[in-house]
């Protein structure tokens, strides 16, 4: 497969532990595919990690003095630059596994206009209050998009990838549609999105090995702002 053709998007805060290893693994696994590590102010070492990688194929787009933070506005920055056909946005906390890159590209190359990674199983057993947020956002997620006829088992994924011209199209219209400081930024395109052909890739959600979530209350409360805007 032609990996030139594809952009891996990875937004950062403050991800020094695991940036640079899984990088450089995917420019080992995928020969020519491009990376952009979107960061929203890392306060470590997470710029010059990136920076040090000696490849023309990875980008570090440096969002510290953007006044919109937030995930979902580091992966709207990245998109807008992607220069490749395709791009898949994946965690830089080694939870998506790399391995899952090539099935999603595949799905892609062959005309899927969105293609989201669903787990299938989660490697570690979640305490109960994050069983509750996780599947409680799904179900909600699922019921908001009825009216739009997406049907998935997890429209809440941070693993997915799309055609960059149906993104950019989708972005130029709706920009202000999508909630800047949230992290369900998969979520907000199928709002948006006419109906595509989508497809999905199963996977196992990783333990983590470094850092810590990033989720709390107000994380939570620009979700419940998605589910209405």
């Amino acid at each position: 497969m032609d990996y030139s053709l594809l952009t891996v998007i990875v937004p950062t805060l403050n991800e020094e532990k695991s940036i640079g290893l899984l990088a450089n693994s995917l420019l080992k696994s995928y020969d020519g595919i491009s990376v952009i590590v979107s960061d929203d102010g890392s306060r470590d070492q997470t710029r010059n990690i990136v920076q040090s990688i000696r490849s023309k194929k990875v980008l570090f787009l440096d969002r510290s003095k953007e006044i919109e933070k937030g995930l979902t506005a580091s992966v709207l920055d990245a998109i807008e630059r992607c220069r490749t056909p395709y791009f898949i946005v994946m965690d830089g906390d080694l939870q998506h596994p790399i391995q899952a890159v090539e099935p999603l590209f595949r799905e892609l190359s062959d005309g899927s206009e969105l293609a989201i990674a669903v787990r299938e199983k989660v490697s570690v057993e979640w305490p109960f209050s994050r069983k509750v947020i996780s599947y409680g956002a799904n179900f909600l997620g699922q019921v908001r998009l009825i009216p739009r006829n997406y049907f998935f088992c997890d429209v809440m994924s941070g693993f997915f990838g799309m055609d960059t011209s149906v993104a950019k199209r989708v972005l130029e219209k709706n920009r202000h549609r999508f909630v800047l400081g949230g992290y369900k930024v998969l979520f907000d395109f199928l709002k948006l999105l006419p109906k595509q052909r989508v497809a999905t890739v199963p996977y196992v959600f990783g333990s983590r090995e470094f850092g810590e979530s990033k989720i709390n209350s107000s994380h939570m409360a620009l979700f419940l702002k998605s589910l209405v805007s």
